[in-house]
C-alpha cells in the first residue's frame, strides 16, 4: 500500500502541475532594450497581415513577398522554387552567395505557420518559426557586412511548408533536397526553428555526422559560454524539422535552439506564442554560435 501510495501521490504531482502550467499564462521575459535590429521583421511576420503565415494562404504569399523584398534591400537576388501540395502552391526561398570554394554551407529556417485559432484569428507563430526566419535574415546580413566570412559557398534556405497541417511535415526541404541539382555540394546544414524562447533552462544541440560529434559539438561546449540542457545525437531521419531529409541522405546537420520546457514558458502552437515570448538575447547567442561554427570550418 505504501507503495501505491507513493505512486498514486507522484501521478497526482504531475497532473496538479500540468493543469496549473497549462491554464497559467506563460510569463513572459521582459521587453528587451537590445533587439538587434530585429524586432521590425518579427513584428511584420508575426502581424495581423500575415495571418499565422500557414501555406497556401494569402498570409503565408504576404510573408513570402516581404522576405524576398527584405533580401533584395540587402543586395541579394533570391530564387523561389515553387512547388504544388494537395493544390496549394507553396514557395521555397534560396539565397545563394559563392564562396572561393566549391563546396557549400546551407542555413534554413522555415517562415510558414500555424493554423487559426479558436481564441483568435490567428497563431502568431512568434517562436515557432517567426524567430528562425528572422535569425536567418540577420545572419545574412551579417556575412553582407563583414561580422563573419567564410572560404565556402552559402546556401540560405526559407522552407514553406514545414508544418504538418496538410500534405505531411517538411514539405519545402523535401522537395530541396529531392530537386536541388548540387546537393551533394553541401558541406553541412544547419537548422534554425524555435531559438528564441528564454534560456531559463538552457539550449538543446542536436547533430549528426562525425565532423560534428567529433569537432563541432566539443567546440560549441568549450567556447559558447551556453548551458546546454540536452545534446542529441539525431541519427538518419530521425526528428521532426527541416533538417531531417538532409541527415537522410548522410548530410552533416547541426542545430542549437533554446529550451523551452522551462517553467511555463512552454507556448508551442498556442495563442501565447507571440512577439511578447521572444527573447532577442536568445536569439543572439544562437547566431552567435552559428557563425562561430561558420568560422570554424574555415
Amino acid at each position: 500500500m505504501k507503495v501505491g501510495s507513493n505512486i498514486f501521490k507522484i501521478l497526482l504531482t504531475l497532473a496538479l502541475a500540468f493543469f496549473s502550467c497549462s491554464k497559467i499564462t506563460p510569463q513572459f521575459p521582459e521587453p528587451e532594450a537590445e533587439t538587434f535590429g530585429m524586432d521590425s521583421w518579427i513584428e511584420y511576420l508575426c502581424s495581423e497581415e500575415c495571418e499565422g503565415r500557414l501555406s497556401g494562404t494569402a498570409g503565408n504569399l504576404k510573408a513570402y513577398n516581404y522576405l524576398v523584398s527584405e533580401l533584395k534591400k540587402m543586395g541579394h537576388s533570391p530564387e523561389t522554387q515553387t512547388f504544388e501540395v494537395e493544390g496549394k502552391t507553396l514557395r521555397n526561398i534560396l539565397v545563394k552567395v559563392p564562396g572561393s570554394i566549391d563546396s557549400t554551407i546551407a542555413i534554413g529556417a522555415h517562415y510558414d505557420g500555424q493554423w487559426e485559432s479558436k481564441f483568435r484569428k490567428h497563431y502568431p507563430a512568434a517562436n515557432d518559426n517567426a524567430s528562425g526566419t528572422v535569425a536567418l535574415l540577420k545572419i545574412i546580413q551579417d556575412l553582407k557586412s563583414g561580422t563573419f566570412s567564410s572560404k565556402y559557398s552559402f546556401l540560405f534556405c526559407f522552407w514553406d511548408g514545414e508544418e504538418n497541417n496538410f500534405g505531411g511535415p517538411l514539405k519545402g526541404s523535401k522537395y530541396f533536397v529531392k530537386n536541388y541539382p548540387d546537393i551533394k555540394k553541401v558541406k553541412y546544414y544547419t537548422n534554425l526553428d524555435g531559438v528564441a524562447h528564454k534560456h531559463e533552462t538552457g539550449f538543446d544541440m542536436f547533430y549528426y555526422g562525425d565532423v560534428m560529434e567529433k569537432k563541432v559539438v566539443p567546440h560549441v561546449q568549450e567556447t559558447s559560454g551556453l548551458k546546454f540542457a540536452m545534446i542529441v545525437k539525431k541519427d538518419k531521419g530521425e526528428g521532426a524539422s527541416d533538417y531531417v531529409p538532409f541527415a537522410k541522405l548522410n548530410i552533416p546537420i547541426f542545430a542549437v535552439k533554446s529550451d523551452e520546457k522551462g517553467g511555463c514558458l512552454w507556448t508551442h502552437h498556442t495563442i501565447y506564442d507571440d512577439p511578447a515570448a521572444i527573447s532577442y538575447s536568445t536569439m543572439k547567442s544562437i547566431i552567435d554560435v552559428v557563425e562561430d561554427v561558420v568560422m570554424f570550418f574555415n
